[in-house]
């Protein structure tokens, strides 16, 4: 009645709400296919028309003065777009970069599943059930107010999976469930109504029974813990509520169970964000790198890296700089800056760097660097660099093998040169078990006994699935290989059916070395599937 009366002050808070939903995060574009039922729906059934012009033409006006506003601060309408791209990078989520068969296995059920594992499928379960309890042509009308938001909760729901994030490519948005959040006070409005109706006189007992007994099934498969936690009391509660006699009004102690019983997940997230301390590991970098705005670089992992940065705010001014400490090349940084190594376990553990896949300099610590932070209970560590033992070495041996032409101390077959596919260059090579092999006789090196070298691999793998090959460093006297070590392929690769850079350092001491030993550097293949190498790179330094 209200919005009949005055459409156009409703319309023109709606286009606001609207606009400050797209500048605070621009997944609420995946409530435009909800939008577009509803103002298809109110057309058919000649209702609220007025407000939908309104609505169209405040929202219109609200965007030019929004993209003029950008264009005055920063020369560019569509600045805000550009830096959406700019930070774009290869991940998982990249669907439109992967085989098709990760695009349709998230569409068909990881995102129905996820949403399963993590309890957010309960209110929509609640909504349904009003839905399928209802005339269905009534319901999809929207002819009463819970109506709307059952039907608004389960098309989001269906718009989450389904809608593109991107304009020229079908992406699906990624599997994270902090994106999806904005499903739950929607579904929670009709599920309050259902669950009502349930406790006090039994209604849609049927329609909620059968969607929780598919649910817990799903999760004893395959939702982990939320099979225990959830589903299970969630469904004993709700068959111990209906089959009780009608004398017994039980309603206040039943919601005070299903509260709890919703309450378990969360607190045990809660519980884990509580012992990896985020907020100490952030007021400790804030404090002591950005809020001194130190000039120096800051050696850590690549999720640290990405937080050091929005600290900071993202200031292209900042003096500080977070660098990954497996990529940046340490002679190439600014001899006047300080250079600081932060190791935090917990960022570690997301960016997949085990204790093996650090840096010689990150794993082997100079005695003269300064140890100015430790946490041994978060694992968290800072170090003032001032010696790098890498900076101490000598290049001894460096191969370079592009699958261009034969190379020296190369064992490799011609069949496996492809041609129509390449990292760089013309060619690569495609392997069954064993890719090519380097193979050098360690005398050649010329160590003393008192030396030690570091062998330093990177290559170049694509792989159209998930893998178990692994990068091998082998050393061995006759058959034996009495030095062997390895490292999985499928932890660096960003998306499938990409090039992932590989890489891999070991250090070895030379009093280790036996007579007539020979180095071996390759890719084992274990399951024998289809993957790409090239731009094979062995660089052996000894040091100092």
């Amino acid at each position: 009645y209200i919005r009949k009366k005055n459409p156009l002050f409703h319309a023109i808070f709606f286009a606001l709400g609207m606009l400050l939903g797209f500048m605070s995060k621009e997944i609420v574009l995946l409530i435009i296919p909800v939008l577009l039922y509803l103002f298809l729906t109110d057309l058919f059934l000649k209702r609220d028309v007025k407000f939908w012009m309104y609505s169209i033409a405040s929202g219109l006006v609200a965007l030019v003065l929004y993209f003029l506003l950008i264009w005055l601060l920063t020369g560019s309408p569509f600045k805000r777009f550009e830096a959406i791209f700019g930070n774009s990078y290869l991940n998982m989520c990249s669907y439109d970069k992967q085989p098709l068969i990760f695009l349709l296995k998230r569409v068909f059920y990881e995102f129905f599943l996820m949403m399963i594992q993590q309890g957010m499928l309960t209110g929509i379960v609640f909504a349904i059930a009003y839905i399928a309890g209802k005339n269905i042509k009534k319901t999809m009308q929207f002819h009463d107010s819970v109506s709307f938001f059952a039907v608004s909760a389960f098309l989001l729901l269906l718009s989450s999976n389904f809608m593109s994030i991107s304009f020229t490519a079908y992406v699906p948005m990624c599997l994270d469930v902090r994106h999806y959040l904005f499903i739950i006070p929607i579904a929670a409005i009709p599920a309050s109504h259902v669950l009502f109706s349930f406790f006090e006189k039994k209604y849609y007992a049927v329609q909620i029974c059968i969607l929780l007994v598919f649910l817990t099934v799903v999760s004893y498969f395959f939702a982990g813990n939320s099979f225990r936690d959830l589903y299970v009391p969630l469904l004993i509660l709700l068959v111990i509520s209906l089959f009780l006699p009608a004398r017994f009004k039980l309603s206040f102690l039943f919601t005070v169970i299903f509260i709890f019983i919703l309450m378990v997940l969360p607190y045990r997230m809660a519980q884990y964000a509580e012992n990896v301390k985020y907020q100490r590991q952030k007021d400790i970098v804030h404090d002591f790198f950005i809020a001194n705005n130190r000039n120096c670089y800051v050696l850590t992992d690549d999720v640290q890296r990405r937080l050091g940065a929005y600290y900071g705010g993202f200031n292209p001014d900042c003096k500080c700089t977070f660098l990954m400490m497996n990529d940046c090349d340490i002679d190439t940084l600014d001899p006047n800056k300080k250079k600081y190594l932060l190791l935090n376990g917990y960022t570690r553990s997301l960016s997949k760097l085990e204790d093996s896949d650090l840096p010689y300099y990150a794993k082997n610590i100079d005695a003269s660097n300064k140890l100015l932070f430790s946490d041994k209970d978060m694992n968290f560590y800072i170090w003032e660099l001032t010696e790098f033992k890498q900076n101490k070495s000598s290049n001894i041996l460096h191969t370079f093998n592009g699958f261009e032409k034969s190379e020296r101390y190369w064992l490799q077959k011609s069949e496996n040169i492809k041609n129509d596919i390449q990292h760089t260059g013309m060619s690569s090579s495609s392997f069954n078990e064993y890719s090519a092999t380097f193979q050098y006789p360690m005398d050649s090196l010329n160590m003393d006994s008192a030396s030690k070298v570091i062998i330093s691999i990177n290559t170049w793998c694509l792989s159209r699935a998930a893998t178990t090959a692994k990068l091998v460093v082998s050393i061995e006297l006759g058959e034996k290989a009495y030095i062997w070590q390895s490292i999985e392929v499928n932890k660096f690769i960003k998306a499938f059916g990409n090039w992932s850079n590989v890489k891999f350092e070991i250090p070895v001491n030379s009093n280790e070395i036996q007579k007539n030993s020979i180095l071996k550097v390759y890719i084992w293949n274990t399951e024998k599937k289809e993957l790409f190498v090239d731009d094979f790179d062995i660089l052996i330094k000894r040091l100092q």
